[in-house]
């Protein structure tokens, strides 16, 4: 990893610190005495490291670090997503991101969580992807799909099920219909 990547990789770590602790109301100053600890004990930093290591890796090395996210976090994420800093996992289980995923700053995603394709795609057709706005929290066991954009400060809901466009600061709740004949 070369020397300007290295300082990324770090820059973004620390974001996705700072945002995960700064509802905690604390000063600098002590956000940055803690950090090291608190970046050794939290599987919530631990999954968003793994996640940006994945993403920061040549291709080649992205399978290793995606089976170690898998097999400790139930995270499966794809070669290619996209993610701004200050990325905040709640719970970090059972999370879905999509190879063409691009994801916001300082977004906050809960557990099961899926974000993809809304269909398998045939021969040449395009693939069509996800692009969630900054600031975007999204609730557990929510499904956001397609090539679909999500406003800058939305929330979704808990269950919903996302397949069309949101403006920026939408509260989105949404269950899908099931009729069982």
């Amino acid at each position: 990893m070369s020397r300007l990547r290295r300082g990324q990789f770090i820059r973004s770590i620390y974001s996705d610190y700072v945002a995960y602790y700064r509802s905690h109301d604390e000063s600098d100053r002590r956000l940055r005495l803690l950090a090291a600890p608190r970046i050794l004990v939290n599987p919530s930093l631990h999954a968003v490291i793994l996640i940006r290591a994945a993403l920061a890796t040549p291709n080649v090395l992205f399978a290793l670090w995606r089976n170690v996210l898998i097999t400790k976090h139930s995270i499966d994420l794809q070669w290619g997503c996209r993610i701004g800093p200050g990325l905040v996992l709640t719970h970090p289980l059972g999370v879905v991101l999509g190879g063409g995923v691009t994801i916001g700053s300082n977004v906050q995603l809960a557990h099961n969580v899926s974000i993809g394709l809304a269909h398998v795609p045939q021969p040449a057709e395009p693939l069509e992807y996800p692009t969630i706005g900054d600031d975007v929290v999204i609730y557990p066991n929510s499904v956001i799909v397609g090539g679909i954009h999500v406003g800058a400060g939305s929330v979704i809901g808990a269950n919903s099920y996302v397949d069309q466009d949101l403006p920026p600061n939408t509260v989105f709740r949404r269950r899908p219909e099931f009729t069982l004949d």
